[in-house]
């Protein structure tokens, strides 16, 4: 399976760096799509062409994306009309460790599933959480 993390500005790539910071490890089949002020529609495309040309036909492909609706999102999902692809708009940092740690081979429901999981999971009140836990105890 192929990873893309896609974003308006630095965020994928800054995505990448920490996850490479805390697992020591940068997948080569982790890619990084951004797209700043000045970058055009076409440009983002020509990188995506570049990028499936080294994908095999029938890999698998997910795309996590920083916001629903964004312009890399719609992107990617006018380029998935001819080129497959698996896209989650609205990652977060954990989604995307929890992507490089667990990367199946194949991207199936349970593993998207999976990972939805883990950035609803990760959103947390810690004030909340250390008064539920009586200010003791692991958060």
């Amino acid at each position: 399976m192929q990873l893309i993390l896609a974003s308006h500005g630095p965020l994928a790539e800054a995505f990448l760096q920490s996850a490479e910071l805390i697992t020591g490890m940068r997948p080569s089949s982790c890619h990084v799509l951004t797209m700043a002020m000045e970058t055009s529609q076409e440009e983002v495309v020509r990188e995506l062409d570049e990028l499936f040309s080294h994908f095999a036909l029938d890999e698998d492909v997910l795309a996590l994306t920083d916001v629903f609706g964004g312009s890399i999102t719609n992107i990617l999902v006018e380029y998935s009309v001819e080129h497959p692809m698996r896209i989650v708009a609205g990652a977060s940092f954990p989604m995307v460790l929890e992507a490089l740690l667990s990367m199946p081979s194949k991207c199936t429901d349970g593993f998207v599933d999976g990972l939805m999981k883990v950035g609803r999971d990760g959103v947390v009140d810690v004030r909340r959480r250390i008064t539920e836990l009586g200010g003791e105890g692991e958060i």
